[in-house]
């Protein structure tokens, strides 16, 4: 998306929470810092604020996230945040996302990108009296959420909180139950809603092998990183070593099962099959 809107990207390393290392930048400043509250556990934005101008948040993972008190996306310190709605996420509307901000200008300005450049629903422009004529004021995109998706979605909503505590739970089993055999990505004391439960684990290939062989799939949230996808490469001359946690972390990492249905009994054999092979 920076790519997109024409800025010069540059990336940074993170911590062992897999968030954002401000300290990995030094005293650099930049007109928008775009970071991610990875697996759902929020990042500090106060000082990354010092270094940027404005902060867009990849709220991707973070759906009921708060940060000082106030949803994701909403702080003094923000200028908004994109929420993702994929089927994986802790609530879904199958497909879409939605963007959030104090700043109704630039709300405004999202939601007429996102229908084409003309700043109306469709609603509008059918009710429309005979004299109006409905503008395009950017080159937008075709990229609204449909009304089935939003319905989907305000349902989902309404199960939220619901859906964070049975991730929590499952959570805190995995993390109690595999440590010691586990290196679970460290509690930076911010609000967590527990997308995902990542880890690292020597032989990490072979782990997934024997795990898919006992009926249980590991994920691999992420690998490569994203500097050493060949695009980002050559856009930021990305070389080995660069982000050395990281790679760490990209090189190591499982992702345990998590989802809002599973069960106890799936989350037992999980465990136990865990267990058997670490």
């Amino acid at each position: 998306a920076l790519y997109h809107a024409g800025y010069d990207i540059e990336f940074c390393d993170v911590g062992m929470d897999g968030n954002m290392n401000i300290k990995s930048i030094g005293d650099r400043q930049y007109a928008l810092i775009m970071p991610v509250h990875y697996a759902g556990q929020v990042v500090d934005l106060k000082p990354i604020k010092e270094h940027a101008r404005f902060i867009i948040e990849d709220a991707a993972h973070a759906i009921g996230a708060y940060y000082k008190a106030l949803p994701v996306g909403l702080s003094e310190y923000s200028s908004g945040a994109c929420y993702s709605f994929y089927p994986t996420k802790n609530m879904t509307t199958i497909e879409g996302g939605v963007f959030i901000s104090n700043n109704k200008e630039l709300t405004d300005d999202v939601r007429t990108l996102s229908l084409h450049g003309l700043g109306t629903t469709h609603v509008t422009r059918y009710n429309r009296s005979s004299t109006s004529k409905p503008l395009v004021n950017y080159p937008g995109f075709k990229a609204n959420m449909t009304n089935v998706e939003a319905a989907i979605g305000i349902e989902q909503f309404k199960r939220l909180q619901i859906f964070i505590s049975i991730r929590e739970r499952i959570s805190n089993i995995y993390r109690e139950e595999l440590k010691g055999r586990i290196l679970f990505l460290s509690d930076n004391g911010n609000d967590h809603v527990h997308h995902m439960v990542v880890g690292l684990v020597a032989n990490r290939d072979l782990v997934i092998e024997k795990a898919r062989n006992a009926g249980v799939n590991l994920g691999i949230h992420y690998s490569p990183i994203i500097p050493a996808h060949p695009f980002y490469t050559k856009l930021t001359h990305y070389k080995v070593g660069d982000f050395p946690i990281a790679e760490n972390i990209a090189n190591n990492c499982i992702s345990l099962p998590l989802y809002n249905d599973m069960t106890e009994e799936e989350v037992a054999y999980v465990v136990k099959v865990l267990k058997g092979i670490l």
